[in-house]
């Protein structure tokens, strides 16, 4: 998400229209994440999994 908030990693960013969130969206289902083992790339996919259903109720 860094083409919405600058390049700044860790940034908080704010993603209003349907096109970023698409694009969010579309980050969370790229294939082989779930794959990771390591405790915190698990974490991350939970979270992915997260947004994405808040994103896929939206849209």
């Amino acid at each position: 998400m860094l083409k919405y908030n600058g390049g700044k990693p860790r940034a908080e960013t704010r993603l209003k229209s349907a096109v970023q969130l698409q694009d969010l969206l579309d980050a969370t289902r790229i294939p082989g994440r779930e794959s990771d083992s390591d405790p915190e790339d698990l974490e991350h996919v939970d979270k992915l999994r997260q947004v994405k259903a808040v994103i896929e109720e939206v849209l």
